[in-house]
């Protein structure tokens, strides 16, 4: 089984483009509560890490999928800049969707991406 998440926590937080806006604002699955509200931010979590191929009994591929959050007032800029980072890392994006928080004022853009690994 291959870990990846943290190389993609990295790969977000120290992306000069990105860091311009976020800063070291790149948090692995849990944002801590004195950054909720310090928008914009982004949460890495590994959603699902499962071996697809196998040869001799044994895992030779896994399709890891990792899903990044980014949270401002309005999230559209950093959204490319998010997307052109993963798809350096060899993921593919298959799934994006927001989700307005009414009472902060605040938008979640859930984005979950897809790779496979060689073991």
């Amino acid at each position: 089984m291959k870990i990846i998440d943290r190389t993609v926590q990295l790969a977000l937080q120290n992306d000069p483009e990105l860091s311009q806006s976020v800063g070291s604002k790149v948090f692995r699955y849990v944002v801590p509560v004195q950054f909720e509200e310090q928008w914009p931010f982004i949460r890495v979590a590994s959603l699902n890490n499962i071996d697809t191929q196998y040869a001799d009994d044994k895992a030779t591929d896994s399709t890891i999928t990792i899903q990044v959050d980014v949270w401002d007032k309005d999230p559209d800029p950093l959204i490319p800049e998010v997307d052109r980072i993963m798809k350096s890392l060899d993921f593919k994006r298959v799934s994006a969707y927001p989700e307005y928080n009414e009472k902060k004022g605040e938008v979640r853009m859930i984005m979950r991406y897809e790779t496979i690994k060689n073991l």
